[in-house]
């Protein structure tokens, strides 16, 4: 009997030191000397995009030609403004090696960005990664695990009257493992549809981690490109 409930015991703390060891992500260890500013979307500035979202509000990503240095890494620098508001959110789009980059702020307060490889040259369908990395959360630190799979590419995508081609969506599934807990818990999804040479033209966000939620629906309305 003593024997069994050993072997039971290490079983089980077996099974947690698995559970609690962190997964590698394509988004750890990055060279900053392969950073360069994203070329899958027009960084010069003038060119813009115009967003609708199911509830009616609207917004417009503006390139602004700047670049900045955000986590040790080159990003472009891009606004995206409340068109009613007039509220600007920055955003943060930068390319390394293959990999594809863009900071996501959870939390809202503009200066807590986890660095998230969103795409891969050359990807296909069935393609997969993962994110991880350590985020503080409202002051409760959160091991984040973002699981991506590329849904299909070369796809259509039609938006009000407007008919995207050579459109890629990308699959995100959001998870989160506080330092206090062994396993992660589902944190949401975030869906997104690129078409290259224009950018992202759809975007489906349904995330909640803790205690806040970010829910929204973007839809491409019109864009212009500034010529090179």
């Amino acid at each position: 009997m003593k024997k069994h409930t050993v072997i039971v015991g290490l079983a089980i703390i077996t099974s947690l030191l698995f559970a609690c060891k962190k997964k590698d992500g394509l988004n750890q260890n990055l060279d900053p000397n392969k950073q360069e500013n994203s070329n899958y979307m027009s960084t010069k500035k003038g060119s813009w995009w115009l967003f609708g979202a199911r509830n009616g509000d609207v917004t417009k990503r503006m390139a602004t030609g700047k670049d900045s240095i955000k986590n040790g890494l080159l990003f472009s620098y891009f606004e995206k403004q409340d068109t009613n508001t007039k509220f600007v959110t920055p955003e943060y789009f930068g390319k390394n090696g293959n990999r594809y980059l863009s900071l996501y702020d959870f939390d809202g307060a503009q200066t807590n960005y986890a660095t998230l490889v969103f795409l891969l040259d050359s990807a296909v369908a069935g393609t997969q990664w993962n994110n991880t990395q350590d985020y503080n959360y409202l002051g409760i630190k959160v091991n984040l695990l973002i699981e991506s799979n590329v849904d299909f590419t070369g796809g259509t995508l039609t938006l009000g009257t407007k008919t995207y081609k050579e459109v890629t969506k990308v699959h995100n599934k959001l998870k989160g493992k506080p330092s206090t807990l062994p396993t992660y818990f589902d944190a949401g999804t975030i869906d997104i549809w690129f078409a290259k040479g224009i950018g992202v033209i759809m975007e489906d966000v349904n995330v909640s981690i803790l205690t806040l939620g970010i829910k929204h629906t973007d839809s491409l309305l019109d864009y212009h490109i500034e010529p090179q």
